[in-house]
């Protein structure tokens, strides 16, 4: 199962470029600017990861006990920390590394973002944030995700229940076959407009519910690929907030 990576108070590169690296890398990542809620959520998502930006809100004496607590409290709720910070400090490294004993590293953003991403996605393979799962696949909420679609047979219209980079299921209003390919979709994400091309690969359906078709995309150019990890950030981060 897949975990959630928690980014707390994080720093600008951080909340920008980094996330969004990590979300095209197929995590689950989510932004918290209340270290409180962080615990509640934390409890409510077994197995997370928290990343805490240590620089900002709480005082260094505040910090410690707040990860110290969160460590200490592992088997309740199996989660794991890593410390974030933008200057440099062997001391506080060797108590956050050895004494407190965080378990995703203590990360110097002053490397540059290329070498704190290694080390992030390092921490992140290590306590296999993915789980079994090659993409992330968020659920649409209604009126969210829309799809329009003209083949050289017919025109459709559909609801996208829930996508992810590779593919989308969907309520269309007519009945393709199965194994029929799309050259002209357009997606609405969010009022996003993006054109892809796909095949419906098949159909399911529980008795008295709507026909779910699975569409899976086409070689779809890098613009279009980030307009769907742009959807799919936006609506993790919506989730999270929501609760």
């Amino acid at each position: 199962m897949a975990k959630k990576v928690f980014f707390l108070y994080p720093h600008s590169v951080v909340q920008g470029q980094m996330i969004d690296l990590l979300i095209q890398s197929e995590f689950e990542v989510a932004v918290l600017k209340d270290h409180q809620r962080a615990l509640r959520l934390l409890s409510k998502f077994p197995s997370s990861i928290l990343f805490v930006n240590i620089e900002e809100h709480l005082s260094q004496d505040d910090w410690e006990v707040f990860i110290r607590n969160i460590v200490q409290g592992n088997s309740v709720h199996d989660s794991r920390v890593g410390v974030m910070v933008y200057n440099p400090n062997k001391e506080l490294a060797q108590k956050y590394l050895i004494d407190i004993g965080v378990q995703c590293g203590f990360i110097q953003l002053k490397l540059g973002l290329t070498e704190s991403a290694k080390i992030v996605l390092k921490a992140l393979t290590a306590n296999e944030a993915k789980g079994d799962r090659k993409f992330v696949r968020v659920s649409c909420q209604p009126g969210k995700a829309t799809l329009n679609i003209r083949s050289h047979q017919d025109n459709f219209r559909g609801e996208i229940m829930d996508i992810s980079s590779a593919g989308f299921a969907c309520v269309l209003d007519g009945n393709p076959e199965t194994g029929t390919e799309f050259d002209d979709m357009q997606l609405s994400l969010r009022g996003a407009i993006i054109h892809a091309s796909g095949k419906l690969m098949g159909k399911r359906s529980e008795e008295g519910q709507e026909v779910i078709s699975v569409i899976m995309f086409s070689e779809i150019d890098r613009e279009v690929k980030g307009k769907i990890y742009q959807f799919i950030r936006k609506t993790l981060q919506a989730e999270i907030d929501s609760i």
